[in-house]
Order: structure tokens, then sequence, then C-alpha cells
């Protein structure tokens, strides 16, 4: 018997028609089979996952691992491009700078750029290329910025390769047309003063030309006007916004120059001016007509009210007026209308610092304050007063000045401090006419020249053509900066200043000791000391000595010392002899404290005051000789030297110290730089000894030995020789401008 049967295939049928392997599954999309194998190595792996297709590199997609081979259809690693597809990509994408045919794909998927044109690195220099290989054009390493033309290469980038070029700027050397090198160890050997200004140290910019940031100027100097005019007055809120007027067209300052700022002259003359900022400004003629400025031009206030006689301004909506009609107005940006109920005679000044803080007064001193309600009276000056200028810095700080009789006619100044007027005359002129400055400790007022006072005392500070107190005006910036205007000349001030302050002629100064602006010069023939005290002059007499030089720990502390031998003290009042044993005269006095003071003088004799009493210490084999200085920085540090030629260091004992080799036997001055570093000015050489050794150091004039040699701390020493004054900062010396008439023996 036969038997017959069917046997079930385990072959899958795919829909595409095409039968599968058992475990396979059917792609119908791409007519093919999936092999498990395949599906394992993408399962739960992203697309473009790395993978083997049965030996093959291939990648996952939609978890599966397909085979990636070029002419696929697929761009995959490896490959540039498939057929047409070019990923987007174009000739300058690949940094070339033209084409012909443009980008094309070659048959192994790579880009073909034979229809690009232009690239870095084709040796031809091309596009935005410096140089291309050998192809430098005609570049050298002066196009490169160098001083030196040889030296030039091309980097692979087509960009110039300078290592070997020499000589630029910042390369650490001053080379070429260089004034100095910034990243050069050394600093310049030029001063501020040989370049035209008047003080301080220069310094190197990255340009490698010289930074003057640390420049400054003396005094007064000439800031420049239209010549032919008479000037009345003047206005600044800034360094770059200081306006003048008179009977010439308004001129402005912006920083730099000054400049007319109308084009027709107003037949009248000015003489006041306000500005808040440089398109906002107003002045009064001398009828008294109002004029404004907005940056364009000047124009006729019309609705102002007439008889203008002072202006005071916050903003272009916020003006401030004084007229002849004896009251106040004040202009909205609309119109102008009464402040308060004020009526006052001959108001004559204006200003304030808010407009609840604005002071009005007359010449004659009656004053009046807007607190942002009501007036409220007060008085200014006394002995008859006249008052012209005001100046108001906040509720607790305003200034007016004129003068009064007292005797004499003196110059006035009255300070408001929130609750009352004091009132002070001054010797030092006898009328101010202006004032203005940056604060109680900076203030400028004009008399017969003009006058500083810097929270001490006043003193004169001296210009040329700075004396016609009639037309004298001006007006401070800020600390440091202030400009004045006289006749037809403006001036201006930048806060370096040589004070007049001279003694009597009773005071000869043969040394000198001062701190807060109150000095002490003794006077070596009368026995006199001039004290000045920060305004004035008094001559004391310091008992029955001559004395030789003097020193304090405080204005109401200072030794001086002479020919009795015997040191002695200022109490602030006056001087009192001690009663030590000593008959040689002393020299020199030095302390570094109230509590540690020294003098010493003839054969060495040398005594110290430990606060309490004075002990001898006297240098030994010091017979014959005497002490000139003394000098050091603490109670074992002192340092003393004779003008014969010997020094000696007390570091609790005295021990002679070796000078510096082959030098003169002249010793004329000692500083102390630091702990146990002492200068020393032998002949007209400057030695400065660290540990033992002594090393010349370079000092400006080395001509003439230095006259005299002040200390204000190891970074702040001055030196006079010969007809010039040198500054020591710590790191170098400076010439400094000494004033036209200042006497260089002192």
């Amino acid at each position: 018997m036969v038997l017959v049967g069917c046997v079930e295939s385990e072959a899958i049928q795919c829909a595409s028609g095409i039968v599968c392997p058992v475990g396979h599954r059917c792609d119908d999309t791409n007519v093919r089979c999936i092999s498990p194998d395949q599906i394992a190595q993408c399962d739960g792996m992203p697309d473009t996952t790395p993978c083997d297709a049965g030996g093959t590199p291939g990648e996952c997609v939609s978890g599966v691992c397909d085979a990636r081979f070029c002419g696929d259809g697929v761009i995959s690693a490896g490959e540039d491009c498939e057929g047409s597809n070019i990923a987007s990509e174009t000739c300058m994408g690949l940094n070339f700078y033209g084409e012909t045919t443009g980008l094309a794909c070659r048959a192994d998927c790579r880009f073909d750029t034979s229809g690009c044109v232009g690239a870095c690195g084709d040796q031809i220099r091309n596009g935005g290329e410096l140089c291309d290989a050998d192809d430098l054009g005609t570049a050298t390493c002066l196009d490169a910025g160098y001083y030196q033309p040889g030296g030039l290469a091309c980097s692979p980038f087509c960009t110039f390769d300078v290592t070997s070029c020499h000589e630029t700027c910042g390369d650490g050397a001053k080379n070429g047309p260089e004034l100095c090198d910034y990243r050069d160890a050394t600093v310049p050997t030029e001063s501020c003063s040989d370049i035209g200004y008047d003080v301080g140290y220069v310094g190197c910019n990255t340009s490698c030309g010289f930074d003057l940031v640390g420049c400054g100027r003396i005094g007064w100097r000439f800031a420049g006007a239209v010549p032919g005019y008479e000037w009345y007055a003047m206005h600044a809120s800034s360094a770059t916004n200081v306006w003048v007027v008179g009977d010439g067209n308004p001129l402005h300052f912006d920083g730099v120059q000054w400049i007319e700022t109308m084009t027709t002259s107003i037949a009248n003359e000015r003489r006041e001016i306000y500005s808040v900022e440089p398109n906002l400004a107003w002045m009064v003629d001398i009828d008294g007509k109002l004029f404004a400025y907005d940056g364009s031009g000047w124009s006729l206030m019309g609705t102002a009210p007439p008889g203008v006689t002072g202006v005071y301004a916050r903003a272009a909506n916020d003006v401030w007026i004084t007229t002849t009609a004896n009251n106040v107005q004040r202009w909205n940006g609309t119109a102008w209308s009464p402040v308060g109920a004020l009526v006052q005679t001959n108001l004559t000044e204006i200003d304030g610092s808010g407009a609840d803080n604005i002071w009005v007064s007359t010449a004659s001193g009656v004053a009046h304050r807007w607190n942002g309600t009501t007036w409220t009276p007060a008085t200014i000056g006394t002995n008859s007063p006249v008052i012209h200028d005001l100046y108001v810095r906040s509720q607790t700080e305003a200034y007016a000045v004129g003068w009064a009789l007292d005797t004499v006619t003196k110059g006035l100044l009255s300070r408001w401090n929130g609750t009352t007027w004091t009132n002070e005359l001054l010797d030092i002129d006898s009328e101010l006419r202006a004032i203005s400055g940056s604060g109680p400790k900076d203030l400028w007022a004009t008399g017969t020249s003009p006058l500083h006072f810097d929270g001490s005392g006043w003193s004169r500070v001296p210009g040329d053509d700075l004396t016609n107190s009639d037309q004298f005006q001006l007006y401070s910036t800020g600390t440091g900066d202030t400009f004045a205007v006289v006749g037809a000349k403006t001036q201006r001030h930048e806060g370096l200043v040589y004070a007049e302050n001279n003694p009597p002629s009773n005071i000869g100064p043969v040394a000198a000791w001062g701190a807060n602006d109150e000095l002490f010069v003794p006077n070596s023939s009368s026995g006199d000391v001039g004290h000045f005290d920060g305004e004035d002059w008094i001559s004391q007499p310091a008992s029955a000595d001559v004395v030789r030089a003097v020193w304090g720990s405080a204005p109401n502390a200072v030794w001086g010392v002479g020919d009795t031998g015997k040191p002695t003290f200022f109490n602030g009042t006056s001087w009192t002899a001690t009663t030590i044993t000593n008959t040689d005269p002393l020299y020199a006095v030095w302390g570094s404290s109230a509590t540690d003071v020294w003098a010493s003088g003839e054969n060495g004799v040398t005594v110290h005051f430990n606060g309490t009493s004075w002990t001898h210490r006297n240098i030994p084999g010091f017979t014959g000789l005497f002490v000139s200085e003394l000098a050091g920085t603490g109670p074992n540090d002192v340092w003393a030297v004779s003008a014969q030629g010997t020094l000696y260091h007390w570091t609790g004992s005295w021990a002679s110290v070796a000078l510096p080799p082959g030098t003169s036997s002249s010793l004329r001055a000692l500083h102390m730089r630091a702990p146990n570093e002492p200068m020393l000015f032998r002949g007209s050489r400057l030695y400065h000894r660290v540990g033992t050794t002594w090393t010349e150091e370079t000092f400006p004039p080395a001509l003439q030995p230095p006259f005299r040699v002040v200390s204000n701390g190891t970074d702040d020493v001055f030196a006079m020789v010969d007809q010039e004054l040198f500054h020591y900062d710590g790191t170098r010396w400076s010439t400094v401008k000494m004033a036209d008439d200042l006497d260089p023996g002192l």
C-alpha cells in the first residue's frame, strides 16, 4: 500500500512575491529578506549607528542593520556625496574662491572639485589671501608692522608668518621710530617736563608712544579764547562744557577747543551765563534780556520778564531768574510764574542745588532761601558787606564772597552750614569777587589774584594775566580742574600749585618742617621760628637759642635744635627749652614718632627722646666733626652723616659705615628709601645702599650737588639742585618745573 501526504514548508511567502527563510522577516518595500542578526544588532539603537551587515559595513536604519556602499544612494560614513546628491555643499563652502562648472560627485562618492577655482595652497595668491606658498606679492616685514623688511614667510593658512621678522612695537626693545616699548622692563628716561608739561612721569602706551596720563601742569596756564573781547562771566558743568560771555559772541569749550556759538553778534554785552549741559545754556545781556541756547543757536526768550539780573537752571523746563521787579520767576517749559511771595529789592545773585534749595541775595548781604514751599530770610556778612557771588553745593553747604570793612577793607567769605551763615574776614585779599570749588577742602576764590582754600587755609596762586579783579570770574569743574576768565583771556588750572606763603622778612630759612598745611621755618641768626598756621605767618622766639633745624610729630609737637645744645619744644602755643646736660651745638633733628626723637651735632653728640626724657647716645670717635643730617625709619634704624665725610648707623649701638669708594668727601643729603636702605647724596652723585653694597643711581642733572633734599616718605622725595627741582617716586627721578619767581636757594 502506498501512502500519500502533504509536507508543510516553514519558508515565508512575502507579499512582494519572494520567499524568505525561516526566522527572517520580509522587507516588501525594498523586496528583500531581513536576517535575525540584522535585527539583533540594531535592536533599540538609533539610526546611523554603525553595524556589520554580513561582513559589509552598515548602519542602523529603523532598527535594521543595512549594508552601506558607494552607489546605494545614501550618503554614509566615509562618503562626501552620492550621485547628484552633494549634500547642499558648494565650492565656496570648501574654501574655494569661485567656480566654473561647480562642485560634483565622483564615482567613489568623493567631491569632484575640478569645477572649483582658487584656494589656499594652490601656490597662487588669489581670493583674499595675503600670500600662498612662496607667492608673497610685493609684501615684506615692513607691511606686517616691522621696521626691517627681511624674514617674511607664508603660513599654511595663507597669512603672513612673521616669525623671522625683526623689530616691532611690543618686542620688548626700543627700536625703529618708537619713543619707547611698552614691554620693555625699563621706563622712559624722559620726564614730563621734557615734553612741555610741568611735573610727572612719562609712561609708554601700547602704540610705543609716550603715555602722558601721569603728566600734569602746575599753576595757571592760558586756555585760549577769541582775542579782542572782554569776558565778564563764566560757567561750567564739566571740563568739556565751559562757557564764557562778554562783549563778543558767547564761547563754548568742549574739552579741546573754544567755539563761537553765534555768528551774528548781539549788540549788547552779556553779563551772566549758566549751563547744565553742552546743548543747554542761558545768558543775560546788560539790558536784562534772557537768551537760551539749544545746541543749534541762541534765541531770545521773549516771554521772560524784563530786567533779568541773574539766572540759575536745572533743566530745559526748570529755569530760575532774579529780576529788577524784585522777585524770583521760574520757567516750567511753558510759562513763567513768580516763586512764592518774595519781594526784595536789588536782587543780584541766585544759585541752588535743587528745586528745594535756592538762594538769592542782594549786594548788601540780604539773603533768602527757598525750601520748596516758602522763603526764609538770612543775613550774609557783617560790617557793611558787599556780596559779589553765591555758590551753593547742598542743603548744608553754601558760600558767599565779597568784602567788608574792618578798619580797612578785607575779603569776606561766608559759609552756610545748614543753620547759619558764618562770616570770615580774610587778610589775604581786600576783596573777593567769585567763588567755586568741589567741596569744603577745595575752594577757589578771586581777589586781586586767584586764591585757593585746601581745608586749612587760603593761599594765593599767582598766574600770568590774572590780576584784573574787576573782570575776574572763575568756575571749578571738579577737584583739580578750574577755569578762570579775566579780561580777554581764559586760564585753566589742573590741580597742582605753587602757593605764595612768603614768611616775613625777619625769618631767614635754613631748614623747615611742616604737616597739615602748617610750616615751621627756623632763622639761623635771629633765633626766631617762623610758623605758618595755614593762613598767616607768626614769628615766634624759640627761647634764647639760635635754632638750626626743626622736626615735629604734629603741629603742636615740634622740636627745634641749635647753638645752645638744648632741644626746645613747641606745644602749639609757645616754645620751652629742655634741661638736658649738653653744651655742644645741635645741627640736626629727626624722629619716627613723638616717642622716638633724635638730635645730633658737634663732636658726635647725639641725644634721644623717648617721650619722657632725653638721654645721650653719642657717636664714638666723632671728635672734631659734626653731624649735619639725621634720617631713619624707626628706633633701631637711625643714620647720621657728617659734611666731613663720615656715616654712622644706629641699630642699638653706633657703627661706622663704609662710604661708596672713589668719591669726594662732601656729603650733602641723606634720605631713607626703605628700612636699612639709605640714599646718600655725595658730591654730585647719588648712591643707594642695600645690605653692604652701594650702587650709584642716575640722578637727572648729574651736575651740581643738591642744595636740599626733602622727604615725605620713601616714594615722595624732592631734591633741589642748582636752579632745578627734581622728584623721586620710589622708582625714578623726574624734573619738576619751578615757579618763575621761586628762589632755588631755599
